[in-house]
């Protein structure tokens, strides 16, 4: 990969994507193609796995959540947002990669109970 795991894939161009956005023609000088700019959602995400430990090794599953971001993006496809949404956030947690373990309360207390007794 040239940019990273995080550059987003390109676009296919197809009937779909030539014209976005209601009744302007394509020959329209406003005439908005998908491949214009990058939508609201699909930017954070590729601005946040760059961020990400885990995105290195996955570029596949980055790929999929760019995929999935676009979705967010379409307002066309509202209808496929919650379980987009799920699926995002389950992708982005596999990326960011197992969370630092906690100690123990008990552990936590006897770290304080010790400390104070050093204090006094």
């Amino acid at each position: 990969m040239q940019g990273g795991p995080c550059e987003s894939s390109p676009r296919p161009t197809g009937k779909a994507d030539e014209q976005v956005g209601g009744a302007a023609g394509a020959s329209s000088p406003a005439a908005k193609t998908a491949t214009d700019a990058l939508g609201y959602n699909e930017e954070r995400n590729i601005r946040q796995c760059a961020k990400l430990a885990g995105a290195e090794d996955k570029p596949a599953l980055v790929g999929y959540a760019v995929t999935l971001s676009r979705i967010l993006d379409d307002p066309r496809l509202v209808s496929m947002w919650p379980t987009t949404t799920t699926k995002l956030a389950s992708l982005m947690r596999e990326l960011a990669g197992p969370k630092s373990k906690s100690r123990g309360r008990l552990a936590s207390v006897q770290h304080l109970t010790h400390r104070s007794i050093a204090n006094e």
